[in-house]
């Protein structure tokens, strides 16, 4: 229980929250909205953006919550803006409830569906299909207060907490504080088993950031399998002459090309036509294919006949379907 030395579990809702009009305008927590802002557009280009986590790094007391596979969303109070600046043409019906402050979140149809919710927001003619988007919100990012200064991470939590509540289509993202790394790959192999892509971690107290910054990191279960390299294909610019990416095949025969991954001395020279590599990838797409590979090593204790006669092919998973309300993973208190 973290409630001896102050601090909130936001999953609580007996725990104080900040009010939008204390009396005392001195008030410890009073946080401060901002009017909406009259430079969104460049605003939006300039979001916190996360760095990945490590094992040196100790996530004790951070702030833990599932990493979305959505579309990035500024709301400036009146619109949504991508990262490029780029207004994403939600109906008014969607939007005539959202608060008149600046949020920071992403626009989610749900666990898998990131092509179908991009098809959407981006659409102008998507109409009735926002009804299946969600505004999960994980920031308000230009909140300063009571001395006109930025606003840190919980009192911004909290203050979102008791102004955004019942909102149609939008939902702030459950977050719980990490009790140590037992904890976060607890938490990890949850998501993962309830198909989500990872986790983020939020360093308390801390201020927001219009850069890629240390104080939130993003943590992915990566997997690894073996291929065989069937061709090479040329490089370009700074690899020009070099390896660019390998053509690979599995065992049940799908062919797709890796091209990250790879040291100098790789591109130099990379494992011949015929080799058998190890890549790791994020997770399997609907088509089963993995998305994000990463060449690991070169596999010379590997014979493909044999690997190819014990291997067991990926099953189709069913295809997610469009849905009003989404799963998310909700955190017991730490």
């Amino acid at each position: 229980d973290d409630n001896d030395d102050g601090d909130t579990d936001y999953n609580d809702n007996k725990n104080k929250k900040v009010k939008s009009k204390p009396k005392n305008n001195n008030a410890k927590n009073k946080v401060i909205p901002p009017p909406a802002n009259p430079h969104a557009q460049n605003y939006s280009q300039t979001l916190l953006l996360a760095d990945h986590w490590t094992e040196n790094i100790d996530p004790t007391g951070w702030w833990l919550s599932e990493k979305l596979d959505g579309i990035r969303a500024y709301w400036s109070g009146d619109c949504f803006y991508s990262r490029n600046g780029k207004q994403f043409p939600a109906p008014s019906w969607f939007t005539k409830k959202l608060p008149k402050f600046s949020l920071d979140g992403e626009l989610w149809c749900g666990r898998r569906m990131f092509q179908r919710c991009s098809s959407i927001v981006r659409n102008s003619s998507s109409g009735d299909l926002w009804q299946f988007v969600t505004y999960m919100v994980f920031d308000s990012p230009e909140i300063v207060d009571s001395n006109g200064k930025p606003a840190r991470f919980e009192d911004r939590i909290l203050y979102l907490k008791s102004n955004c509540s019942n909102i149609p289509y939008l939902k702030i993202v459950p977050m719980v504080k990490c009790n140590g790394k037992a904890h976060l790959e607890q938490e990890l192999k949850k998501v993962i088993s309830s198909g989500g892509e990872g986790l983020m971690i939020r360093q308390p107290k801390s201020f927001y950031e219009n850069a890629r910054s240390s104080t939130l990191l993003k943590i992915k279960a990566f997997m690894d399998e073996e291929a065989l390299v069937v061709g090479h294909q040329s490089g370009s610019g700074k690899n020009q002459n070099k390896l660019g990416a390998l053509n690979l095949v599995t065992p049940d025969g799908r062919k797709f090309n890796c091209g990250t991954g790879f040291k100098d001395s790789d591109r130099a020279h990379p494992p011949k036509i015929g080799s058998v590599v190890t890549y790791r990838y994020s997770e399997l797409m609907n088509n089963l294919y993995p998305r994000f590979p990463a060449f690991l090593r070169v596999r010379t204790d590997v014979d493909w006949d044999s690997y190819c006669k014990t291997y067991v092919p990926p099953s189709q998973k069913p295809a997610p379907v469009l849905k009003k309300q989404h799963t998310i993973t909700e955190f017991a208190s730490s």
